[in-house]
Order: structure tokens, then C-alpha cells, then sequence
């Protein structure tokens, strides 16, 4: 809102359009300059028509007219003035009658020479007598009938006086706008349940402002005000236009009285329960910062636009002693129709509340700062409460290019919190919040650019929904690893699945059966310290719990070569002997079986101990020999796997791969040395003996069947279920 022109009775218009320019140009000065203009018009027109004379000469007579009625005006209110016993007029109380009944000139000013830019917040208490304005008079002008009878639409305008006594309007009607610019108040002004068409402080200076329950019809502009340790109530007043309190320096630190907290002494403005027809701006702008030491409360309060407080300082830390006296900027229960925007430098030192507020639009504070100074890295305070809060579009809490990231010291709560848009976080500084989402719903989570997570411990994501990751890694390991930032003492299954299914939702099956697994891995662990001897755990495992039933296949496949190798070892030592009496004589004394006994083969051995209901006929013929019989003599070891290392071609080229392939076989007993002679150290003494090769056999043939068992119920998705 700027500054006000006076507002003609008069129609300034002629039927020549050079005319009509020429007039309403002449309009933004005053009625005598104007009166004189149209004069200087009419009797310098070359028009020749009648018509076009007689319009132009009956406009000049209505605006002469109308500085006449002006002049009278001046007179009357003087004569009402001096009736009403206010006593002799200051020039800023002559000039403000000037104003009022319509002779307004802005050459003529309340400042003496040299003053005119002195501002009110920083000078006006050094004003001598001539500006000033006494409270009197101005609630004359206001209720008087006869006084409002006399003035003109554009109602009390005033700029750089000094209002030296309390200013009382309270419950009274104002027909007009009431324009107090740059104006020094005393004492605070009382204007509560007034009802008025427009006010105006802006760049004005008071100990504060009580407004509650007033009825503004357009708009309430304190732009550039200072308030000087008392609260501006607006509590429950209803403003149709702009609440405008941009660039406004709002102070009122002392909350402590008799040594214990008073919430209602330390408030900056308290805009509890207003209806507001427009924006609300507590933003720096190109006349100053926006900068408050006391709390700021519109808590219940119905805004039909924004609310803005983009760069503002909020500076009102609470006291150790007492925690509850932290909340700078109070914003519970709104009704934004608009958004609500605390970014590009907004700086909150003390609790940002916007619990169970209503937000229309979108919830933005990129290159914001929220900051609970009692928060540490044991405790943590409430920085920014947005509990069960709804949002229609987005919440961002991200990066600024010019003013950085968004940083927090304290508590972030978005617990049940209602997001129509998506939760933006990319570039967000969270090293030292918590940040809990429990609850939390949002059509998609963005975390792309360099953010930084909570500590571990410190990330709360039970029950919190998102339909989609729309930026930032989608890799299941990433991912898990944010669950893991989770407290473990407050385990949740929900927040494993709910990433499962925006994997699975994206394409990600292999990702999504990766988290899947990790939470089934944790279910079984969780509450008990012996989780790994549990039935389901030694079923599930090796599938992958339901998941990746094809590990039951590697594991059956180590399982058989590992068969394999023992009991080849076992037959060179002679712990495994036919079962058939006169092929185990034969055998045990000539090394030798009859024709019709077959020969041992310890891959098929392996193979049917590993893989229930497969019989080959290997397992009843051989056998561990608990009395054992001599070994088998070197030029018979291993005459079939002879031909194992010859799987390489004997050329240069894989000549490296073959003695790596001599190698292992020596070290497992799958081939003899260079000598001729397996291995025979006490491990493999061990490892081959007849108890032990017995025992192998039954633990084979139980992992077989569980192996077996979980490949089967894997494969039908029976775990999963």
C-alpha cells in the first residue's frame, strides 16, 4: 500500500482525450494546482465546438466548485476543532486538517527543512512540537459526525508526525482509510474492535499495537514497523485484505515475569483466531528485514492467500529451565487456502509449530534454517513440529541455490502427516535432527543431490507411505542402508515392505525381494538371542527366507562335492568297503571286487546321499567299514579322477591353470603328488575315518531333505506367504 492522493468528487474527464490526460496529470498534485490547470486549458483551447467548451468549462466550474467546498470545509473543521476545547493547532495537526477535508499538497510536509527523510523507528522520539499530533484529535476526526461530514473518501492520511499521547479507537466505526506513515507513537495504540475501512502504519514506530478483535474491510499494512517491547494483538480481528508485515522489526523478548515464564508477555504479534482475506507477509524486502525476538502466534487463524515469511528472522530460543517457552513462530490449527512459504534465509531460532495446520497449497522451505538451541546430541528438541499437518501439494525441504541447504539442529515431526505432493528433501542437512514420519503419507519422496541423512538411531519411518522414489538412488543396498538409520530398539516390519513395494511398483523385482529377505532375516533374529537354532530360520535361510530358492540349489551342489571329496578319500583310505561279504574279502585282501560287484564311483555316492528320493544303487553297495581295511595302493589311487587335470589342454596357455588344478586337487585328496602319494596329514586321518564318514553321511542325507524341502516350498512361494 502506498502512499494516498486526494480523491476527487469530480469527475476528471474532458471530450478531448489530450484534455483528459493533461487533467488527470494535474490530478496527482493538489485542487488549486488543478483548479488553476483547467483554467489555463479553457481559455488557451483551440477547439472551435460549442460542445467541447461547454464540457470543458463545466468541468472547471465543478472543480472550482469543489476546492470552494474544500476551503469551506477547512474552515469548519477548524471552528469544530477549537469547539471541541483542543486548543491551539501544531503544524502537524493544520496539515493533517488539510488532508482531511481534501486540500492535500505533498510539497507541504510535517518535517521541517533537512527532516524529511528522518525515519520514525530511529528519530522519532527527537521530534520537537511541530509534528506533533495530539490522539485527541485524530479520534475526533474518526467519531465526530460533524467532523466526518466535513472530510472526503480519502480519509485521514498523515506522514512522519508524532502521536504523543495514547491514540484510543477502540469500538468505534471508520468510514475511511486512516494513513499513519512514518508516524512516532508514544504509547501504544488502542484500537481494538475498531471497525474501519483501511489502516495503514507503515514505517511507523509504537510500543506495540492492540488491535484484538478489530474488523479491517480492505487491508492492514505495517510494513517497515517496529514495535518496541510490547505484543501487536491482533488476536480474532478480521482483515479483508493484506495482513502486510513485511519488513517489520517486532520486539518483545521479555516473556519472564516475578522469575517464571509468561507465554503471553514474550509474544511478538498474536494473530490468534484471525480471518484474514489475503496474504499474510512477514518477509525481508527491499525496505528492511523482517526480524522478531518474540513469538509469533496465529495459532486457529483462516488466511485466504499466503503466508509469507520468505527471509525472515525468527528469534525467540527458549530457556533451559524452561522448554515449553520455545515456540517462535506458532502456526497450529491454520487455514492456509495458499502455502506457506519459510525459505530462501528464513532463520527460526526456537520451535517452527505447525501442528494440525491446513495447508491449501505447498509447505516450501528450501535454504531455510530450524534451530532448537537446547538440542544436543543426546537430546533432542522440537525444531520443526508439523504433526498430522495437510498439505494439498508438496513439502519441500531441500536446497536453495543461492541461500544453501536446508539445516536443522532439533526435532523435524511429520507424524501422520497428510501430503498430496511429493516430500522433496534433495540437498537437505539433517547430520544433527531427528526426523520422525511415522505415519506420514506423500505421493512420492525425492532425496536426490547431497543430502545428509539423520544419524543412525535417529530416522523414524514406521508406517510411512510414499508412492513412489521420484528422485535420488532407487538401489535396494542404498536403501536398506536408510532403513538401517532407523532405531533398532523400535524395529518395524512396515517400513521394509513399504520400500519392498515401490521397488517392486518400479520394475525392481530383484530389489524388492532383496529388502523383502533382510526383513524376514530380522523377524527371525528379533527377540531372540539363540535366533539361529529356531526350525523356521534353519528352513528359510537358505533360500534366501522364500525369496532366492535358488541357493538351495548351490548349497545342495557344495554339499554333494564336498561328498564327493570325503568320500574318495575315504575309499583311498579304506574306510568305505563294499557291503556284500565276499566283495569286502576280495576287496579288503586282493584289492580286487568280483565281476558282478560294482566299482565305487564317490560323485554318484554324493549325489544320492545329497538328493532325497534319488536312488542309483551306490549307497547299498558301499558303505563306512567300521574295522577298515588296508589302503589302496599308490599306482590304483584315483585311476578314474586321473584324468580330471587333463580337463586343461597341455599347452603353454593353460599351463598355469593346470598346476592350480594339480594343486587343489592334492590339497582335498582328489589327486596325488608328484611322488605319487596323496596327502595323508591327521586332518585328513580324521576326515576319513569310518565313525566320522558314517556321521557325514547321516548329516548328508538330513540337509538333503532340508535342502530339498525349502527349494520345493521356495519355489511354490509357500515362505513368502
Amino acid at each position: 500500500m502506498g502512499r494516498r492522493v486526494v480523491d476527487l468528487d469530480v469527475p476528471v474527464k474532458s471530450n478531448n482525450p489530450v484534455n483528459t490526460t493533461y487533467l488527470n496529470n494535474m490530478a496527482k498534485f493538489s485542487i488549486p494546482k488543478l483548479t488553476a490547470a483547467c483554467y489555463h486549458l479553457i481559455s488557451t483551447s483551440k477547439s472551435k465546438r460549442r460542445a467541447d467548451l461547454e464540457v470543458d468549462g463545466a468541468l472547471a466550474a465543478k472543480i472550482v466548485g469543489a476546492y470552494m467546498n474544500s476551503k469551506l470545509s477547512f474552515q469548519s473543521i477548524l471552528s469544530l476543532t477549537a469547539k471541541s476545547g483542543i486548543g491551539a493547532l501544531s503544524k502537524a495537526e493544520k496539515l493533517l486538517l488539510r488532508n482531511y477535508v481534501g486540500l492535500r499538497d505533498p510539497s507541504i510536509t510535517v518535517a521541517p527543512a533537512g527532516e524529511e527523510d528522518q525515519h520514525a523507528t530511529e528519530e522519532g522520539q527527537d521530534w520537537g512540537d511541530d509534528r506533533k499530533i495530539r490522539s485527541k484529535l485524530i479520534f475526533l476526526l474518526c467519531a465526530d459526525k460533524n467532523a466526518i461530514a466535513l472530510g472526503v473518501p480519502s480519509g485521514l492520511i498523515v506522514s512522519g508526525a508524532r502521536i504523543f499521547d495514547k491514540l484510543d479507537l477502540r469500538a468505534i466505526l471508520v468510514q475511511f482509510p486512516i494513513i499513519l506513515d512514518n508516524c512516532y507513537f508514544d504509547q501504544t495504540p488502542l484500537l481494538n474492535e475498531v471497525r474501519a475501512l483501511e489502516l495503514y502504519l507503515g514505517g511507523s514506530s509504537a510500543p506495540g499495537l492492540q488491535a484484538g478483535g478489530a474488523d479491517i474491510k480492505l487491508g492492514l499494512s505495517l510494513n517497515g514497523f517496529r514495535s518496541r517491547g510490547e505484543t501487536l494483538n491482533l488476536a480474532t480481528c478480521r482483515i479483508g485484505g493484506d495482513l502486510d508485515c513485511g519488513g517489520a522489526n517486532l520486539l518483545n523478548s521479555d516473556r519472564y515475569k516475578d522469575g517464571s515464564f509468561d507465554d503471553s508477555s514474550g509474544r511478538g504479534l498474536d494473530a490468534y483466531g484471525a480471518i484474514i482475506g489475503g496474504n499474510v507477509f512477514l518477509r525481508s524486502t527491499s525496505e528492511g528485514e523482517f526480524r522478531t525476538d518474540g513469538a509469533i502466534n496465529f495459532t486457529g487463524s483462516q488466511i485466504a492467500g499466503d503466508f509469507d515469511c520468505t527471509n525472515g528472522t525468527f528469534a525467540y530460543p527458549p530457556s533451559k529451565s524452561l522448554p515449553a517457552s520455545n515456540s517462535a513462530l506458532k502456526l497450529e490449527n491454520v487455514n492456509v487456502k495458499g502455502s506457506i512459504l519459510l525459505q530462501n534465509g528464513f532463520s527460526a531460532e526456537g520451535e517452527v509449530s505447525l501442528q494440525d495446520a491446513q495447508i491449501g497449497g505447498s509447505l516450501i522451505c528450501d535454504g531455510g534454517r530450524f534451530k532448537n538451541p537446547l538440542s544436543d546430541k543426546e537430546t533432542m528438541f522440537s525444531a520443526l513440529m508439523c504433526e498430522r499437518i495437510t498439505v494439498g501439494g508438496t513439502v519441500r525441504l531441500a536446497a536453495h541455490e543461492k541461500y544453501g541447504r536446508f539445516q536443522t539442529i532439533g526435532y523435524i515431526e511429520l507424524r501422520d502427516a497428510r501430503i498430496g505432493g511429493i516430500l522433496e528433501m534433495g540437498g537437505a542437512d539433517l547430520k544433527s535432527a531427528t526426523l520422525d514420519l511415522s505415519g506420514a503419507t506423500a505421493s512420492g519422496l525425492s532425496d536426490n543431490g547431497d543430502i545428509s541423512w539423520p544419524r543412525p538411531d535417529h530416522l523414524y519411518l514406521k508406517r510411512f507411505e510414499y508412492g513412489a522414489i521420484v528422485g535420488g538412488t532407487e538401489d535396494s543396498k542404498d536403501r536398506l542402508r536408510w532403513l538401517r538409520l532407523q532405531p533398532q530398539s523400535d524395529f518395524n516390519y512396515e517400513s521394509y515392505s513399504q520400500l519392498a513395494k515401490v521397488l517392486l511398483a518400479a520394475g525392481d523385482d530383484e530389489g524388492a525381494h532383496f529388502i523383502l529377505e533382510e526383513l524376514s532375516r530380522l523377524q527371525a533374529k528379533r527377540g531372540h538371542p539363540f535366533w539361529f537354532l529356531k526350525p523356521e530360520v534353519w528352513l528359510k535361510a537358505p533360500i534366501g527366507y522364500g525369496y532366492r530358492p535358488i541357493l538351495a540349489f548351490w548349497y545342495m551342489l557344495s554339499l554333494g562335492s564336498l561328498g564327493w571329496i570325503i568320500y574318495r578319500r575315504s575309499y583311498l583310505a579304506g574306510s568305505l568297503a563294499p557291503v556284500d561279504e565276499v566283495a569286502y574279502d576280495a576287496f579288503c585282501k586282493k584289492k580286487a571286487l568280483p565281476g558282478y560287484y560294482p566299482g565305487l564311483s564317490s560323485l554318484v555316492l554324493s549325489v544320492e546321499n545329497s538328493l532325497p528320493l534319488v536312488k542309483l544303487g551306490m549307497a547299498d553297495k558301499w558303505q563306512p567299514n567300521p574295522s577298515g581295511c588296508p589302503p589302496v595302493p599308490v599306482d590304483e589311487q584315483l585311476r578314474a579322477p586321473e584324468n580330471l587335470p587333463k580337463v586343461f589342454p597341455r599347452t603353454a596357455m593353460f599351463s598355469g591353470l593346470r598346476n592350480i588344478g594339480n594343486r587343489i586337487g592334492f590339497e582335498v585328496g582328489l589327486t596325488p603328488g608328484s611322488n605319487g602319494v596323496s596327502k595323508n596329514s591327521a586332518a585328513s586321518r580324521f576326515a576319513t575315518s569310518p565313525k566320522f564318514v558314517r556321521r557325514f553321511m547321516w548329516i548328508q542325507i538330513l540337509l538333503g531333505w532340508l535342502l530339498a524341502t525349502a527349494f520345493v516350498a521356495g519355489v511354490g512361494g509357500l515362505f513368502k506367504k
